[in-house]
């Protein structure tokens, strides 16, 4: 074995290549044509909202506690293995630099969310405050700065801490790191940078109590793979991610949808699935979710005809991915021995995704009602959701 820093830049490359390839398959699906829609929508109201914002609009505390938030939850990315328990542990002293660049890399790939959000409240600091030019470069640094603190200090707590009391250290940063956002945000820059003392204070007193004590493996080897884990399961929503198995819950609450499935021998596909559609955490999240995102945009886009745009979009990426997933046959199941034709396998699947995208137009209508009330702007999301439906599934079981 080579030095440890030979080793983060080889386990480096390999994890950049892991994200690139599954990345890829993220943002060219669903989410990508969900994210334009959600961007130019909210970017519209968000726009027109501003031009009318009272001048006494609480923008700095909002501002503050949600840029805090977000830079208070800083867990490090060491990208340490199972086996590192064992193999690193005569090396426990030379940990350093490899901790050095798994904080760098935690620093760096951690910026971009709360300089985002940073960069949306301009528009608002702007119209409230008319905070504008040096103060704003000020609280950019100042932000890079805190979320470099924040990795660095939660570092330190979950080696002091054997990772015990991660949140209420989280809870006492929030704090810390709040206070003089909030202040400088209001304009009052001597302020804030007084209240930059016990972010100093708590922060060395948290490298020193992690000073001395023995590196605890067993949980910053958990904590890399529950963060990996949850990227693989967020990958596997929009393509197959081969090492990762999908879960499985029974939810008898909706035992009662059984029922539309008779007793008979040609109804056993109908039966399959719909229990594999309600059960399979894939695909029953798959179908919350975007029908939840669909009635976001009914809810909070102004114009019908770009909201049934977007609703349509959303209703085509749930049907075609149901129907594709329903009707696999990349592996063998033990329905497939059933004494039924392959047109009623396909048929089955149809009427379960068909079920499934009326519940969605349904919901989408009840969404829109809030949004344009009673009349056509409301028919036409629910009518665009089942159309496009039944045109994916028309169009997709055509070889």
């Amino acid at each position: 074995m080579g030095s440890l820093r030979d080793v983060w830049r080889s386990r480096f490359t390999h994890y950049t290549e892991e994200l690139q390839r599954f990345t890829k398959f993220i943002f060219t699906g669903h989410l990508a044509i969900v994210l334009v829609f959600l961007i130019g929508a909210g970017g519209y109201a968000y726009s027109g909202w501003l031009k009318t914002v009272p001048a006494d609009f609480p923008a700095a505390p909002l501002a503050g506690i949600l840029l805090a938030a977000i830079l208070a939850y800083a867990p490090p990315a060491t990208l340490l293995k199972e086996a590192d328990a064992v193999f690193f542990l005569p090396m426990e002293e030379k940990l350093g630099g490899y901790m050095q660049s798994a904080l760098k890399w935690t620093s760096v790939s951690g910026i971009l969310l709360p300089v985002i959000a940073f960069i949306v409240s301009i528009p608002l600091l702007n119209a409230v405050y008319g905070l504008k030019g040096i103060g704003l470069l000020a609280l950019v640094l100042g932000i890079a700065a805190l979320h470099i603190w924040n990795v660095r200090t939660e570092f330190a707590h979950r080696w002091a801490e054997q990772g015990e009391g991660a949140w209420g250290d989280r809870a006492i940063r929030f704090v810390l790191t709040a206070i003089p956002l909030v202040a400088a945000m209001y304009g009052k820059w001597w302020l804030g940078a007084a209240l930059l003392i016990p972010i100093v204070v708590y922060g060395v007193l948290k490298q020193r109590t992690s000073e001395g004590k023995p590196f605890p493996f067993l949980h910053f080897i958990e904590l890399e793979r529950s963060r990996m884990s949850r990227f693989y399961r967020f990958a596997n929503q929009f393509t197959d991610v081969p090492h990762l198995r999908g879960a499985i819950h029974r939810r008898a609450w909706l035992d009662w949808v059984y029922g539309r499935a008779s007793f008979e021998s040609k109804s056993s596909p109908r039966y399959l699935a719909m229990r594999t559609f309600i059960r399979s955490d894939d695909l029953f999240l798959l179908w919350v979710r975007l029908t939840a995102i669909s009635m976001i945009g009914a809810l909070f886009i102004p114009m019908p005809a770009v909201a049934a745009v977007f609703s349509g979009t959303l209703a085509f990426a749930t049907a075609y991915q149901l129907r594709d997933a329903l009707a696999s046959q990349h592996e063998f199941r033990m329905d497939r021995l059933y004494p039924v034709t392959d047109a009623v396998r396909d048929s089955a699947v149809r009427r379960t995704v068909r079920g499934a995208q009326a519940v969605q137009a349904l919901l989408v209508l009840v969404a829109a009602w809030f949004q344009y009330g009673m009349g056509a702007g409301m028919l036409l999301l629910a009518v665009a959701v089942l159309i496009i439906s039944e045109v994916t599934l028309r169009m997709s079981g055509k070889k």
